[in-house]
């Protein structure tokens, strides 16, 4: 595992898992189809009141599945139980944010390996302090993008149980799905959510 060198992005703070939503877009179209770049999608279907609100939730839900480079995985979305869906929408969120996995490495994974189960939104928080220094998209942030950030960030955790009641949690996974990551190389991922050893 390493941490990203890229700049980081935090259209993040458009929402956290989706996961209603990501199901009426899997509902509506196939993996093949989200996965086509060329494809044209309608996102009415989604309960968002605006059209704006619609497109925009829409175009992210999509936006972080593409970033999985993983059309094989998606085909499976629709037949998985809600844990593990829920699991799959969080690993696309650390494909699409570069600030997430790296917070999911240096910070929760490290955690769990040193028996420390305790997790708030100020860990999150100060990760993003340390990493503020050598990067002006988070030094130049106001502190309401920040707070909206971090408070996004641990939804996230939550909404995905990977976190309660300020605890991480040993998730449960399926056996299919960490046969399947192990296959596609994906190892990272079972270690952050301490699954590798399964």
């Amino acid at each position: 595992m390493h941490t990203s060198t890229l700049t980081y992005s935090f259209s993040i703070t458009k929402g956290a898992l989706f996961f209603q939503e990501a199901c009426l877009v899997f509902q509506h179209y196939d993996a093949s189809t989200i996965f086509d770049t060329k494809s044209k999608m309608s996102f009415d279907f989604l309960p968002q009141n605006s059209e704006t609100s619609r497109r925009s939730i829409g175009q992210e839900i999509v936006k972080r599945v593409r970033s999985t480079e993983w059309p094989d995985l998606w085909t499976l979305f629709n037949d998985l139980q809600e844990k593990d869906q829920r699991l799959i929408l969080f690993y696309a969120i650390c494909c699409h944010y570069a600030f997430v996995q790296d917070f999911m490495i240096e910070v929760y994974h490290k955690k769990w390996l040193n028996m420390d189960v305790d997790i708030s939104k100020e860990d999150i928080a100060y990760f993003m302090e340390l990493k503020s220094a050598p990067r002006p998209e988070i030094s130049d942030m106001q502190d309401y993008t920040k707070q909206k950030i971090v408070q996004v960030i641990f939804r996230a955790l939550q909404e995905a149980n990977l976190v309660s009641d300020g605890k991480l949690i040993d998730p449960i996974f399926s056996h299919q799905l960490i046969h399947l990551f192990r296959q596609n190389g994906q190892v990272w991922f079972l270690e952050i959510i301490h699954q590798n050893n399964l």
